[in-house]
């Protein structure tokens, strides 16, 4: 629509300003000498015969330059003359051949006329007149080699008619008539009523043009394009007349050999007004105005070439169609095919012939006035013409609004002004208050308060508020999920300025839509998608198959995005991508990306960071998916059912199967606990987490009262950590350590190059467990590594005072390079040599012993534990057995005394002094029964025992000690100077009493006691 604007103009200036061709010329010469005579020509009558009394036939005048004597300006010749008075004559067919300073030509013919000639001047030019009688005036283009045209073979450039009087007179520079001017110039027809044009000679400028009643001026491009000439047809010569080929041909100034230096050009500027019920036609296209004012600027009394921005209108504009419903969509704007209208096969053959017409430039451009037609000069250049030679101005104050109407498009608009300028091809729709509405019935509209269009960079700025609506789906249509069947329909809004950037082909502004901005506050909406508080909105499109644009890209700056489908988007920076539809639909987004203060809500998920980077794709049902996230720096991620995480940065699939959180640290947490590594791996289908290179996992009992994870309070890596939900397995590899607090005054620590903890598994959970959903410790294995940096597992309990908890009361140690627990089975096992350390410190009177409990389980003391075979510990019976140079090792913390017990097999009853198994591992109880077998040796103070076996109660305090078959007891007494030999030995402790059972002969050693 706006292009054709310009045309419009173009027709209108063009007509205008080959008036002022007329004009100009008519405003005649002065008097010519001999030398400007055709030799060859006969000579003319004599003047005195004209001006006499009587009539005659053959009329010829010569007319000069009035500047420039010696230059032929133009003849006048007439089939016959009368005169009616002494300076009046009437002449039948008057001929009037005007010869252009720039070249052309001027031809006027007319039936009668009436010329007042002063006397005594030979060929003077008539000072004023009448033309009457199918008046024509033609003008031609100048010709190769000046020669002068021929009517009827030569193409007029202009042709005009009157059908009533023409005047002229030549000493008031007036030209004048009260009937119908009729014009045709090559593309562009014009026609008005009662002219008048007004000379000023000593300037050389219109000084008045005025038609008091206008009626049309008609253009067709594809005129313009072939130069096909008015509808004029070959005169035939009148008998008795003079021919055409009796004019001279127009002769060159013969006054000078060398050409004169150029003058300064001369430069005069007008305003033209259109008035009253202003008409703008094209097609099915029309405008109404009230008053279109045109500004131009004349350079010797010529339009500039580039007045209009280069031959504007030469060639045919792209075609206006009907706009493509979605051209233009917001973030999460899905693209769905135009909605079908109602339209019938009548309507669209009438857009049909229409853009067929626009195409072929066959369909004229219409211009109608019904009141006057007005130009006068400027005397200071007015802001129309700063920068533009042709501006223009379409107003309608009296009527309202300037109104834009095209029923076969549907399009229908209302502006309060339309302002172009021709020379660098703007054009603006003013509209204050958001008064410029343009509607495409059943496609969209356009709301705002000022517009403006550049051809050449083919540009449209849209500045203040305004609103973009366009219809995504039809009437019945249900794709906003409801029954309503009303239409679905998009809008954009901004409060500060829109910009869209077209295509350009050879020079000329296309439909095709490059790229689009939004600017301040804006909102937009696709019925469902919806974008609230943008900054700004840009739209990108790039060209596809065919050479026609596709959307490519919207960017959004601020704001907040929202699908209609709960998830919700909002950062500094957003980017949707688009790419061809896959499943029917026109385009697919295919990519979003975000950065700074980034936020997306999806469901039950929440995600933070300052890039973000996810990928679409359409499902099987044609709803858009996320099929990959990666988000970094400041990841801050909220999931179902509690999970959480922080990273630095975070990949994963689009329904977050699978996720890796990368950081220094980056950490996951749920229900309480907490995993920490440079690299975390989970994955929902599999239901495993894995951590590559050191982590910690952490678990804050205050947060999760039942202890999942067998109580876990933190465990720490240096290589590799894997969590399988389902299996329940837990494994930490590279300097595992995991610590623990049961209950506020108790801490249990492993240590082991490699450990696995196994709770229940997910499938045995619920309802079908005792507490629930609690997950229970079922075993626990730690492993030391193995090779020249051989180290040793290790697990730990420490029992603190509960009326001091900074003070350690109790430390029950075990070391080996394998320790498994089995918390179903009750059951505690190191396979290879190991050593284990029991250290109560607790006052007697909270050990609760039974009275008169022995040294080694009487008051504070320490127990170390040593074996070379394996140990094993049945916690639910409280037995243990140690296999293979089994050591024990008892001190007393209250008089420092030593028990020692070795042996090669020793079977242990314990008494536990806690609330049951603990997950490290660790051994809690007080020894109650020993039982040591192969090799024994046993101390208590100054005395030795070997025996080959070795029972010994800690309850009574005593100890029974015998011999294999062959073997004897021997027990060592350093107040003795012999040792004591018998089958049995029972050794009271407590009581400091020896028995013996079957003696054997005592020698006496020649070398004091001691250990043999």
């Amino acid at each position: 629509m706006v292009e054709r604007t310009g045309l419009y103009i173009a027709a209108s200036l063009a007509v205008v300003f080959s008036i002022l061709v007329v004009v100009f010329a008519v405003r005649g010469g002065g008097a010519a000498s001999a030398t400007a005579q055709d030799p060859d020509r006969e000579m003319p009558p004599d003047i005195t015969d004209i001006l006499g009394g009587d009539a005659g036939s053959g009329m010829y005048l010569e007319l000069t330059d009035k500047d420039d004597p010696t230059r032929l300006a133009g003849v006048l010749s007439a089939e016959s003359y009368d005169p009616v008075s002494p300076m009046e004559r009437s002449v039948v067919e008057p001929r009037l051949w005007y010869f252009l300073r720039d070249g052309r030509t001027l031809h006027v013919e007319a039936n009668s006329g009436r010329f007042f000639m002063s006397g005594g001047q030979a060929n003077s030019t008539p000072e004023s007149g009448r033309l009457s009688g199918d008046v024509i005036i033609r003008v031609f283009n100048a010709l190769e080699g000046g020669r002068r045209p021929v009517l009827g073979q030569d193409e007029a450039l202009l042709v005009a008619r009157t059908d009533k009087a023409l005047e002229f007179d030549q000493r008031n520079a007036r030209l004048a008539t009260t009937g119908r001017v009729h014009i045709v110039s090559g593309p562009v027809e014009f026609a008005g009523t009662y002219m008048t044009a007004v000379i000023n000679q000593v300037k050389e400028r219109l000084e008045l043009l005025e038609f008091r009643e206008g009626e049309y001026i008609r253009y067709t491009p594809a005129l313009a394009q072939e130069e096909t000439p008015g509808d004029e047809e070959p005169d035939a010569p009148t008998p008795g007349a003079r021919t055409s080929g009796e004019v001279p041909e127009q002769p060159s100034s013969v006054a000078s050999a060398e050409a004169p230096q150029a003058p300064a050009p001369k430069i005069d500027e007008y305003q033209i007004a259109f008035l009253d019920g202003v008409t703008i036609s094209h097609t099915t296209l029309q405008t109404f105005g009230d008053k279109l004012d045109l500004w131009v600027r004349l350079i010797d009394n010529t339009i500039s070439p580039d007045a209009f921005g280069g031959a504007f209108g030469a060639t045919t504009p792209a075609a206006q169609t009907k706009p493509q419903a979605g051209a233009v969509n917001p973030a999460f704007i899905e693209n769905i095919d135009e909605p079908g209208g109602a339209d019938t096969d009548e309507s669209e053959a009438v857009v049909a012939e229409a853009e067929e017409g626009e195409l072929d430039g066959s369909v004229p451009i219409t211009l109608t006035w019904s009141g006057p037609l007005v130009i006068k000069p400027l005397s200071v250049t007015p802001e129309e013409l700063e920068d533009s030679d042709v501006s223009f101005r379409l107003t309608a104050e009296r009527t309202g609004l300037v109104r834009l109407e095209d029923p076969s498009r549907g399009l229908s608009g209302r502006v309060v002004a339309m302002e172009g300028k021709a020379t660098t091809r703007d054009l603006t729709l003013s509209g204050p208050g958001g008064t410029i509405e343009l509607t495409w019935e059943g496609v969209g509209s356009y709301t705002g308060s000022r517009a403006q269009v550049n051809f050449m960079a083919g540009t449209v700025h849209s500045r203040g508020p305004s609103v973009f609506d366009v219809a995504l789906s039809a009437d019945g249509e249900t794709d906003t999920g409801d029954e309503s069947g009303e239409a679905r329909r998009g809008r954009i809004r901004c409060t500060e300025q829109a910009d869209f950037q077209f295509r350009v082909v050879d020079g000329m502004m296309t439909e095709e839509l490059e790229i689009a901005t939004f600017l301040g506050d804006v909102e937009a909406t696709d019925g469902l998608a919806k974008l609230e508080q943008g900054d700004a909105l840009t739209a990108l499109f790039i060209e596809k198959d065919g050479g026609e644009l596709r959307l490519a890209q919207i960017e959004i700056e601020g704001g907040i995005a929202t699908d209609g489908r709960g998830r919700r988007a909002q950062g500094e920076l957003m980017r949707v991508n688009f790419a061809p539809g896959t499943r029917g639909e026109d385009l697919d987004p295919v990519r979003f990306t975000a950065r700074g203060d980034v936020r997306m809500v999806a469901d039950d998920m929440e995600l933070k960071s300052d890039q973000l980077d996810t990928r679409l794709a359409r499902d099987e049902q044609g709803e858009i998916i996320v099929t990959e996230i990666n988000a970094r720096t400041g990841v801050e991620f909220k999931g179902q059912q509690g999970s959480w995480a922080k990273a630095d940065e975070m990949h994963g699939d689009g329904l977050l199967e699978v996720v890796t959180f990368l950081g220094a640290p980056a950490q996951v947490g749920r229900s309480g606990g907490l995993i920490s590594g440079f690299e975390i791996i989970l994955d929902a289908q599999k239901r495993t987490a894995e951590v590559y290179g050191p982590g910690r996992f952490e678990k804050d009992d205050t947060l999760d009262a039942g202890g999942r994870l067998g109580g876990f309070a933190w465990a720490s890596w240096s290589e590799w950590m894997m969590f399988d939900d389902y299996s329940g397995r837990l494994e930490c590899v590279g300097e595992a350590k995991v610590e623990s607090r049961p209950d506020p005054l108790t801490l249990d620590t492993l240590g082991a190059d490699r450990v696995l903890v196994e709770l229940t598994p997910l499938g045995q959970i619920g309802g079908a467990s005792e507490g629930g959903d609690e997950r229970r410790l079922i075993r626990v294995s730690a492993l030391g590594k193995a090779g020249p940096a051989r180290t040793m597992a290790s697990a730990e309990t420490r029992i603190f005072a509960s009326d001091d908890p900074e003070r350690v009361e109790q430390i029950f140690y075990l070391e080996g390079s394998e320790i498994y627990a089995n918390a179903v089975d009750e059951t505690l096992s190191v396979p290879t040599a190991g050593k284990m350390l029991m250290l109560d410190r607790r006052p007697d009177e909270t050990r609760g012993q039974v009275e008169g409990m022995p040294l080694i389980a009487r008051g504070p003391g320490q127990s170390l534990f040593t074996w070379v075979g394996s140990m094993s510990l049945d916690r639910a019976s409280g037995e243990a057995t140690l296999e293979r140079k089994v050591r024990v090792i008892h001190q007393s913390l209250s008089n420092g005394g030593f028990t020692e017990l070795e042996s090669e097999r020793l079977l242990v009853q314990l008494r536990e002094t806690g609330d049951g198994a603990s997950p490290s591992g660790a051994l809690k109880g007080e020894l109650l029964y020993a039982y040591a077998q192969g090799a024994v040796y046993f101390k208590g103070g100054s005395r030795e025992l070997i025996a080959d076996e070795l029972e010994y109660d800690a309850v009574s305090g005593s100890a029974f000690a015998r011999a294999a078959p062959g073997n004897s007891v021997t027990l060592f007494d350093a107040a003795r100077p012999a040792p004591v030999s018998a089958q049995t030995i029972f050794w009271d402790l407590v009581r400091d009493r020896i028995e013996v059972d079957r003696p054997a002969p005592v020698a006496a050693p020649r070398g004091g006691s001691g250990r043999p």
